[in-house]
């Protein structure tokens, strides 16, 4: 009885028991879901209690005091292997950013994380949902190189598109300023992968609604072009160039310099940074980067930049003027007014600084490539205020004086406008102050001489004031080597177009002293020529011409020059310039011209005229008429030939020699020739012959199809 009563209690603990089990196979069933959510939820907290643990044994001691490692590395890799196997599609968002906190708490849970490919994980899911909220990517080489390996790059870049949320966006921005910073690695797989044209597609936003990419955007470009590796800057120029980068980057610029953010201020030195790199490029780049749009983006941030900021802005618009194809856009852009205005409130506000010395360097230069070669560009130059401008770096020895004076000389032969203004400001004056100068003295009186011919009688009532006189008289007695030579040339231009300037200056002791000297001592004929047609052009046009005849030694330097000068061109003119004095001095004397007479005319003088060889080279029989053959009808120097009085009746006679001999019969008689005053002359034997060849023998010269005559 005992034992069946514990049967039957056996047998209800046993009913009851299994109808425990049922319950709560029910409610494990009904509460799975919440289950399974709760377990991964505590397995993402282990971090959480990893202190508790560590003082605990791997064995499960825990009432041992020492610590051990190994449990912390264990438990380690066991929430990372626990987290990656839940990375499914089924996964709850609530995981993920529990996940994304313990990442961020715990480094050594990222490297094991990427080890236990995790990484590959997480791109799958990238590419089956779109729907990720963040995403934060750690500056680690390793993690990221782990990502570009497996093909990350390109898709996380995906997510910077426009066709995404803006949270999304910039999470993928954010991973791709990691990338462009972290690695030369990094950066040579983002620009593989094509990442310059998402850096180019994130500048070209609304700023005013994404200014956040805009800005990372710019950052992304400078970290590229900070990075050092084999790919030389240029390169990336023209990358970002083609991509269409730099009309963006100029319409963010106008909007960062309105902004006051301090992101944006940082921004705006980034830009200004880009386009000076971008203005250093090769040609290709500066083509590209010379479209009107940019140009005036770029002008019109010449009025908000400020100091550091505005000085790069300059350099970089004055590069731009090295090329010739873009001064036309530059002038269509107002660029000249712009530089000219930037320049003249600088001096007025601060004149003499650091700053204002680099401004005014890269405006200076930037006006003198604008300016050099374009009369409409100096005109504009002018008008718009550069010549006071100018004449201050000039007056101030600063090394910009030598793109500062081609500018100013330049004025002078550009238009009626531009000499109006020239003598408005002082030009006159500057001009013959510049005359002292050995180097731009020659350019200096070139541009009077050009203003000279437009307003011929202003500028010679300016020239003719003694301070003039004294400049001019200054230069040519100061002028040494090449600048004395250059010099001839302009002056004779200038005493042609005002005979008054001349004779004002030749009357001068020192210049008549100089000029003598020249004359006597310059060892070049060009030289010698220059100073005599000098002379020549004030005699000529003196009123006064004794003035220039009776000038110190200049007539006895003339007279020397006539006779020994050894230039053909010289001694000529300095022959003419002697015969002219002579007819001042003596005008009563008149120089007779020699008479030419007939060998019928009878006898005639011998003075300035030819004479006949003498009998050592004919060796003529005395009054016979006999034929005489002559071999050389060239006579030496040393035998002057005189006239004869005698009549001689040559008769010529065929030979049938060459042409190096003629045959001639001469018949001479005994006379006694009077001279003019009707005294008896010495006698003379006809043995003396001007012997010349036959033109026929001439004619047979030039075409040897005509015979001679018999």
């Amino acid at each position: 009885k005992f034992q069946s009563q514990n049967q039957n209690q056996g047998r209800d603990q046993n009913q009851s028991r299994d109808h425990q089990n049922k319950r709560n196979d029910n409610d494990h069933h009904h509460h799975h879901h919440h289950l399974n959510q709760f377990q991964s939820t505590e397995t993402l907290k282990l971090q959480t209690r990893l202190s508790n643990m560590s003082s605990k044994s791997w064995l499960g001691d825990e009432d041992s005091d020492e610590i051990d490692p190994f449990a912390e590395v264990g438990q380690i890799v066991y929430s990372v292997t626990e987290i990656v196997d839940q990375m499914s599609p089924d996964i709850d968002e609530f995981l993920l950013k529990m996940a994304i906190g313990l990442f961020e708490d715990t480094p050594e849970i990222r490297t094991h994380f990427v080890r236990s490919h995790g990484m590959l994980a997480v791109i799958e899911l990238l590419q089956q949902f779109q729907r990720s909220r963040d995403l934060i990517i750690n500056d680690d080489p390793e993690s990221l190189e782990k990502i570009c390996y497996n093909g990350g790059c390109p898709v996380v870049m995906g997510f910077a598109s426009n066709k995404y949320a803006r949270e999304i966006r910039l999470e993928a921005a954010l991973f791709i300023g990691s990338m462009c910073q972290t690695s030369l690695l990094t950066l040579q797989m983002f620009i593989s992968c094509r990442g310059l044209k998402v850096l180019v597609e994130m500048m070209d936003e609304n700023y005013d609604e994404q200014k956040d990419l805009v800005w990372m955007a710019v950052d992304g470009i400078c970290r590229v072009f900070e990075l050092q590796g084999p790919t030389p800057r240029n390169d990336f120029c023209r990358m970002f160039a083609h991509e269409g980068l730099l009309e963006p980057l100029s319409e963010a610029l106008l909007h960062v310099s309105h902004d006051d953010d301090d992101l944006a201020e940082n921004a705006k030195g980034r830009i200004v940074h880009i386009f000076l790199l971008f203005s250093q490029a090769d040609m290709k780049v500066k083509e590209i980067m010379l479209t009107r749009a940019i140009i005036l983006r770029l002008i019109r941030s010449l009025s908000i930049l400020e100091n550091e900021l505005l000085v790069s802005m300059l350099k970089t618009l004055k590069n731009l003027t090295m090329l010739p194809a873009g001064l036309q856009v530059l002038q269509n852009a107002n660029a000249i007014e712009t530089l000219t205005k930037v320049l003249k409130e600088q001096i007025e506000r601060d004149p003499d600084t650091p700053l204002t010395t680099e401004i005014a360097n890269h405006v200076v230069n930037a006006l003198y490539n604008l300016c050099r070669l374009s009369k409409p560009r100096q005109e504009e130059a002018a008008l718009a205020g550069a010549i006071p401008i100018l004449q201050r770096v000039v007056k101030s020895s600063s090394p910009l004086k030598q793109f500062a004076l081609p500018i100013l000389c330049d004025f002078a032969h550009t238009s009626k406008t531009c000499r109006k203004l020239l003598w408005q400001k002082d030009g006159f004056a500057f001009y013959l102050g510049l005359l002292r100068d050995p180097f731009w003295g020659i350019t200096a009186l070139e541009s009077i001489l050009a203003w000279l011919s437009d307003e011929t009688a202003r500028v010679e009532d300016a020239l003719t004031e003694p301070s003039s006189i004294e400049a001019l008289l200054r230069m040519f007695t100061k002028a040494k080597a090449t600048t004395f030579e250059n010099l001839l040339d302009p002056l004779l231009k200038l005493f042609r177009i005002s005979p008054t300037v001349g004779t004002s200056l030749i009357s001068q002791p020192a210049f008549a002293k100089r000029l003598v000297d020249r004359l006597l001592s310059h060892n070049k004929a060009v030289v010698r020529l220059n100073l005599l047609r000098l002379t020549k052009a004030v005699f000529e046009t003196a009123v006064e011409k004794t003035t220039v005849v009776k000038m110190s030694g200049l007539a006895a330097a003339i007279n020397k020059m006539a006779d020994s000068e050894s230039a053909i061109l010289v001694r000529e003119l300095a022959k003419e310039l002697n015969r002219e004095f002579c007819t001042i001095t003596s005008p009563t004397k008149s120089i007779k011209k020699p008479l030419r007479h007939s060998p019928q005319s009878g006898p005639r003088s011998s003075i300035g005229t030819l004479s006949l060889p003498g009998e050592d080279h004919l060796n003529l029989p005395h009054r016979k008429n006999v034929p005489i053959k002559i071999h050389s009808t060239k006579w030496p120097d040393h035998h002057p030939l005189h006239s004869s009085s005698d009549q001689i009746i040559p008769s010529l006679t065929s030979s049938p020699s060459t042409t190096t001999g003629l045959g001639i019969s001469l018949s001479s008689h005994a006379s006694s020739p009077t001279l003019n005053n009707g005294s008896p002359g010495s006698r003379l034997s006809v043995d003396r012959v001007l012997v010349s060849r036959p033109s026929f023998l001439l004619n047979q010269r030039r075409s040897s199809n005509t015979p001679p005559p018999p």
